[in-house]
């Protein structure tokens, strides 16, 4: 009934990859370039989507684009709860008047799997706000913020997080021609390949906050699977659920009755 209040912790980029508490010092690689095509965008694998394939899905493949940087934490010893708001803070650069960036926050498991749990995306020319476009002065370093909006997600043991920057997450975002053609604009010119960077030194440390909460400040949930086997021995609730797909929503349905009569009880 009442919405956790997270610590925000900062988890730094780094050159060699790494994603951890620790701001980068001096002497680090201090930068990661790469090159953005709109012509070979990086396609969109699941998401918050209404026409095309959706959810948590396997990132793996198109984080070994040359187009993407991945930053991996190390995996964790014990669950990492987090319930808050993701927000991302960027030190970036492009040779062209206009880019995008986007930002994927997801979940790396110890089979290899990369599930996406947010994403978002910042226009350079919106980043200002308002109604006007304020266009990029060519290899100029610009401090930029994007929001992933909110998530209520458990890390688990052995787990890793990764983020990773592109510029491109397409057709999810529509692309952007890095000519600075507004969109309203019935030609959208020619198409320009940008050399994008991302900052990830002392002077230009860019991260991601994450919402850490304890454990105790989370609802407690209900594991229907864990009963249904406890009260049946040898019966494997995923067996079950192969075999009648609907079951699941009769096991809630059950259980509902049963809070219901439990709360009506105490009254």
């Amino acid at each position: 009934e009442t919405f956790p209040e997270p610590t925000m912790v900062k988890y730094y980029s780094h050159g060699d990859g790494s994603l951890s508490t620790s701001a980068p010092v001096e002497g680090e690689t201090d930068s990661s370039p790469y090159v953005f095509d709109p012509a070979d965008p990086v396609p969109t694998v699941g998401g918050n989507n209404l026409d095309m394939p959706c959810g948590p899905l396997d990132q793996s493949e198109i984080d070994q684009r040359t187009d993407v940087l991945t930053f991996d934490t190390p995996a964790f010893d014990s669950p990492l709860p987090l319930t808050g708001p993701l927000l991302a803070t960027l030190y970036v650069s492009s040779d062209a008047i206009d880019t995008d960036f986007m930002v994927r926050l997801s979940d790396v498991y110890p089979t290899g799997e990369v599930r996406l749990i947010q994403d978002s995306a910042i226009r350079m020319r919106w980043r200002e706000g308002g109604e006007t476009p304020v266009y990029m002065s060519p290899n100029e370093v610009y401090k930029v913020e994007v929001s992933l909006w909110n998530t209520s997600y458990v890390v688990a043991e052995g787990h890793a997080l990764r983020v990773a920057i592109s510029s491109s997450n397409y057709p999810r975002f529509s692309l952007n021609y890095n000519n600075g053609v507004l969109l309203r604009n019935p030609n959208p010119g020619e198409m320009i390949v940008a050399k994008n960077v991302l900052y990830h030194s002392a002077q230009y440390p860019s991260y991601f906050e994450l919402p850490v909460v304890s454990k105790k400040q989370l609802p407690k949930i209900h594991n229907l699977k864990a009963t249904f086997e406890k009260s049946v021995p040898g019966v494997k609730a995923d067996d079950v659920l192969k075999a009648h797909p609907d079951f699941l929503g009769k096991l809630v349905e059950i259980e509902n009755k049963n809070l219901h009569a439990k709360k009506s009880m105490m009254k």
